[in-house]
């Protein structure tokens, strides 16, 4: 996406995370590291955070278990940035 000022480049292949972000010729997103949480900024979703255990308890008191993924035993910042995405439209403020 350009907006003239601020340019945005979104890599649906990594999780569709921001892998660059440019203001008026200065970058602000981390560059590639090689390692998945350590660039960019990728989408966390359906949750933020870290759940313990990747164990939820609904009001009711039923549990469910979450995928342990990145950092098990626990489930961190949902399954957004390992699943694949796929690009629907481009435009100027369009993905």
């Amino acid at each position: 996406m350009d907006g003239g000022e601020l340019s945005l480049e979104i890599d649906i292949d990594q999780g569709a995370r921001i892998s660059s972000i440019n203001f008026r010729g200065f970058e602000c997103a981390v560059p590639f590291r090689g390692q998945l949480l350590t660039w960019g900024w990728y989408p966390m979703l359906p949750w933020a955070g870290r759940i313990r255990n990747g164990e939820i308890t609904s009001s009711s008191g039923q549990t469910f278990q979450l995928p342990t993924n990145l950092t098990p035993p626990h489930a961190i910042h949902g399954f957004g940035l390992t699943s694949p995405w796929q690009e629907i439209g481009t435009g100027a403020f369009a993905i």
